[in-house]
């Protein structure tokens, strides 16, 4: 509301001004344009005093001067007030729907970052330890396959000596067959005294050729027996190899504690050839703890099978205790390669060594069991 005009006693021309409600179509306006439009100020020419305002300028120079009212302020207090509470409540709704659309691109971002970790759990979900167990896989079933066709080749080879010496068997029969009817001929046998007197130098003739026939049998059944022995030799260390093998591709019975240094040993075993069969600790309170292997070395084509013991002596003279290692082979009573025997050397019998020594030991090892492998005959 403006404020009132001093009243005085004129009366009407000091009343306070009315105040003209009018009508909001379109936006916020109010009458002052148009007023001050419609009734312009018409200047009158009189002497003496000055001319009379009228209402309408009065009011509008009051608010002017003063100017104790806004804009704003005169348009809420020419408002309605159910369109103050629909302008409040569509800018409620504006700011409502504000919040909504940040709070759903919030939301967007994070279900973006959820399924962009997703993506990145699901590339890296095969960890080390299943890399590590999957490429552990895949190197026992090579190796099982690698020995699974040793052993059949082992096999066919025992089967090839087993006809072998099945058919030295009949021919060993047939020669006995054959020297069991000489000796029928040979036997004097029951003539005339004319036919004997007849034919006594051819009979005698005959008798020597039959012993020389039996000479040469028994030549011949004496070497087939020896070949004979050979064979039965060479086909028990065939078994023999052919049941380690099957002992190494069987699978552990106890739990693999770290697979890590399983792998490793593994791939030793590969790459060096040397496979460990047992392995035992004797504990000694004197001398300490006594660790004893059971090893196969293969190399060439050829198998070695020793045991190898390392333990702890005392020398008296540098008055010290010093690591030994025993080398002792095994079975080498059945080995059947003459060739490999004469290669072997030292390594035919039971020695010990320093344990700083077990490495060129072991070089000189492989290279003994090589056909084409160099070393140096020991002084």
């Amino acid at each position: 509301m403006p404020p009132k005009a001093p009243s005085s006693k004129r009366g009407k021309e000091n009343a306070p001004p009315k105040v003209i409600a009018t009508k909001i179509s379109s936006g916020l306006e109010d009458d002052f344009d148009n007023m001050i439009e419609d009734e312009p100020v018409k200047a009158v020419k009189r002497g003496g005093r000055p001319p009379k305002s009228t209402k309408k300028e009065r009011a509008l120079s009051e608010m002017v001067a003063d100017g104790a009212m806004d804009v704003e302020e005169q348009v809420q207090s020419r408002t309605s007030p159910n369109v103050i509470q629909a302008l409040s409540k569509s800018t409620r709704n504006g700011d409502d729907l504000q919040r909504l659309q940040a709070k759903c691109e919030q939301l967007e971002k994070e279900r973006d970052t959820f399924a962009k970790q997703f993506d990145e759990l699901s590339s890296l979900r095969v960890s080390g330890a299943e890399a590590l167990l999957v490429k552990f896989k895949e190197s026992a079933e090579a190796r099982a396959k690698a020995q699974t066709a040793v052993i059949q080749s082992q096999e066919a080879l025992y089967e090839k000596q087993t006809a072998k010496v099945k058919s030295l068997e009949e021919a060993l029969a047939a020669s006995q067959e054959a020297l069991a009817r000489a000796e029928a001929a040979a036997a004097p046998p029951t003539f005339d005294a004319k036919l004997e007197r007849m034919d006594q130098r051819a009979l005698r003739d005959e008798v020597h050729k039959l012993r020389d026939v039996v000479k040469t049998k028994d030549g011949e059944i004496a070497a087939l027996q020896r070949e004979y022995q050979e064979e039965v030799a060479h086909s028990r260390k065939l078994q023999e190899s052919a049941a380690h093998m099957r002992r190494s591709a069987e699978p552990p019975a106890k739990p693999i504690v770290n697979e890590v240094h399983s792998l490793s040993v593994r791939l030793y075993e590969e790459l060096t050839g040397l496979d460990i069969l047992d392995a035992q600790v004797r504990h000694d309170p004197k001398t300490g703890d006594e660790r004893i292997y059971k090893c196969i070395q293969t190399t060439g084509g050829r198998n070695y099978t020793f045991r190898l013991c390392l333990r702890n002596e005392f020398d008296k003279g540098r008055k010290q205790w010093e690591k030994i290692v025993q080398i002792a082979p095994q079975d080498m009573d059945k080995e059947t390669d003459r060739k490999l025997l004469k290669r072997l050397g030292p390594f035919r019998e039971a020695f010990d060594i320093p344990r700083e020594q077990l490495l060129a030991a072991y070089a000189q090892l492989t290279a003994r069991m090589d056909p084409e492998g160099q070393f140096e005959e020991p002084e």
